[in-house]
């Protein structure tokens, strides 16, 4: 969730004309109720680059989907060794999740409980898109089981098709017996997602900036902008960059931005 100082900042920028955009591995639902309750109308680059979407509709600017044959071997391999699945897709009319995957099991109902009302949202899909979900388009995989599981998963998934899709792994922090496997399109990235919207907005910009602190935004920080890390930031993060403000949990992004655009933060009675 944004902090009070973010949203207030966040509707400055916004009140002012400045253009920005926000670029996560999360989700377009999970940014766009974080955004919702700080009333911040803006396009999101969502699912690491997968997605851009308007804030005024559902229908994405621009999508990178996974080949269309891919998607349904990669789950149909996962099941036979018994993980569970989550289905990043776009059916033609909304951004939704759909769980594939049978019997009981205690990690998926504690990322569901961890998700909370924001996953449940999207779990909207009835019968007919069970049957039918390869046919969409697919913007992620999400695998989720034991570190041995997910290990055994990968090594299968990087001798087959490693030269096909984008992997990346990660034990979950707050609960060390699971773990965690995505899957995507390769050119579904935050630097190719930021390069389709600079091209949307083609001559509005004198300077592009971009910050960041983890090693899905290394891309970004190779494209040639000014790049701004933030204190946590990975140590090839800020190798790259050519500013380093404080860490992240003090505001110091919009702080940075505040002080460069030479604005103050109104009273959110104000704005």
């Amino acid at each position: 969730m944004l902090s009070e100082y973010t949203t207030r900042a966040l509707l400055s920028l916004q009140k002012e004309g400045v253009p920005f955009t926000l670029a996560s591995g999360r989700a377009y639902s999970s940014m766009r109720r974080a955004l919702n309750q700080s009333n911040v109308a803006l396009p999101i680059i969502s699912s690491d680059g997968g997605m851009i979407s308007p804030w005024e509709s559902p229908s994405p600017l621009w999508l990178c989907p996974m080949d269309s044959a891919l998607p349904k071997t990669l789950v149909e391999l996962g099941l036979k060794l018994g993980l569970k699945v989550l289905v990043d897709l776009w059916d033609g009319v909304q951004n939704a999740f759909l769980p594939l995957g049978l019997g009981h099991h205690k990690g998926w109902d504690l990322y569901l409980e961890w998700k909370g009302v924001e996953t449940h949202f999207r779990l909207g899909h009835k019968a007919p898109l069970k049957e039918e979900w390869h046919r969409t388009q697919v913007i992620s995989l999400t695998f989720m089981d034991t570190p041995q599981k997910i290990l055994q998963l990968e090594t299968l998934l990087r001798k087959e098709w490693g030269d096909y899709v984008k992997i990346d792994t990660q034990n979950w922090s707050s609960h060390k017996d699971w773990a965690f496997l995505w899957i995507q399109n390769p050119k579904a990235t935050k630097e190719a997602a930021l390069s389709q919207w600079i091209q949307l907005h083609q001559g509005q910009y004198d300077r592009v900036v971009v910050f960041g602190d983890e090693f899905n935004d290394v891309g970004m920080f190779k494209m040639g902008y000014y790049g701004v890390a933030v204190e946590n930031a990975i140590p090839q993060i800020k190798e790259l960059a050519q500013e380093v403000i404080g860490p992240s949990w003090e505001d110091s992004v919009i702080r940075y931005i505040l002080k460069q655009e030479n604005l103050a933060v109104p009273d959110l009675n104000q704005v």
